[in-house]
């Protein structure tokens, strides 16, 4: 629960998501079903069950992508790979499509 404290009132409002998102700024790339093009993109936040990332075309809701976001350090850590299906895909300017994913298993 998040408690919000506005003058002498106090109000409550409750989080919905189970997991906390992180604001992470790194590349990644996109593979759409029955392709084999990788297409370039940024990832904006992470959870343990959900990503928001860039791309350069709208993404239907329900599309299962591959995806692939770089590591700072792959001695340290791997690329992360994973199966993500799309929840919802929103116009933010020419070329630029904000698209939430549901993360569906990792690779």
């Amino acid at each position: 629960m998040i408690e919000r404290i506005q003058g002498n009132a106090m109000q409550k409002s409750f989080e919905k998501r189970r997991f906390i998102r992180m604001d992470l700024s790194c590349e990644l790339v996109y593979r759409l079903p029955d392709s084999m093009r990788l297409v370039k993109g940024n990832c904006k936040n992470l959870s343990n069950s959900g990503i928001l990332f860039t791309a350069v075309q709208n993404i239907d809701s329900g599309i299962v992508l591959e995806i692939e976001l770089a590591s700072i350090d792959e001695v340290v850590s791997p690329p992360m790979k994973a199966l993500v299906e799309v929840v919802s895909s929103r116009f933010v300017s020419t070329g630029s499509y904000d698209v939430a994913a549901e993360i569906k298993g990792f690779k």
